[in-house]
């Protein structure tokens, strides 16, 4: 399960409030459960607030940013990051629906992007593998142990 790490306050010290904090924790367990199996993949919800310029006005106001950690088949941690300004209708309090929806919208493409370029990636270490030990290359991306022998 993905741990959710939430700021409990704003970027200028002042508590963020009790619904506000609710909404996104709901909001990032909705997301991930209506993710499924690409849900799984995610393994923190990282949410800070800070100061930023709203679509509904022209002044600054404090709201989540929120990113998100996963971790590729090659190993590496990856992370993906947007803001309030992009949830629902830019509110800088969104609810737990607008939070949901926007990690079932952002993410899924995100993640899949990131893996077919892990799977490019993999198979052109197949194939360079094979060049190595001349082997003809094979489709596929499944990488076997070479045991190195001393004459």
């Amino acid at each position: 399960m993905a741990e959710i790490r939430v700021d409990f306050r704003y970027s200028d010290g002042d508590l963020v409030p009790k619904e506000i904090l609710g909404a996104i924790i709901s909001g990032c367990l909705q997301g991930l459960i209506r993710l499924g199996k690409l849900g799984d993949m995610i393994e923190c919800f990282r949410i800070t607030f800070v100061l930023l310029h709203s679509n509904l006005s022209k002044r600054a106001m404090l709201g989540p940013i929120f990113k998100v950690y996963f971790c590729d088949p090659v190993g590496k941690e990856c992370w993906h990051e947007f803001d309030y300004r992009f949830v629902g209708s830019g509110n800088p309090n969104p609810s737990e629906v607008e939070i949901g929806d926007a990690i079932v919208s952002f993410l899924p493409s995100f993640i899949t992007e990131h893996l077919k370029r892990c799977a490019e990636t993999l198979n052109e270490a197949r194939v360079k593998l094979d060049e190595l030990t001349g082997e003809k290359p094979r489709n596929g991306m499944k990488l076997e142990r070479i045991k190195i022998v001393e004459d």
